[in-house]
């Protein structure tokens, strides 16, 4: 799952933030609009966008490992534990 990245773009773009598959962030992009902002309005942003590219990110990997389990021969009523 180390090769999966996920975007994030909030604020209509004024915040652009990419992540990586071991959840480590790759790129930062702020828009110098962003800097008349307060200080808290900003962080919240940040905050936001990272909360996002995890969102996504996960959503990946369940996609993922669901296909992968899909193909998996299990005996009749297994069910994994998530």
């Amino acid at each position: 799952m180390s090769h999966a990245s996920a975007v994030s773009t909030v604020s209509a773009g004024l915040i652009k933030f990419r992540m990586n598959g071991n959840h480590e962030e790759v790129t930062v992009v702020l828009d110098d609009s962003l800097f008349q902002e307060d200080k808290p309005v900003i962080e919240d942003l940040i905050g936001a966008a990272v909360n996002d590219a995890v969102r996504k990110l996960e959503e990946k990997n369940q996609q993922s490992l669901g296909g992968i389990a899909q193909n998996l021969k299990m005996p009749d009523g297994f069910k994994f534990p998530f």
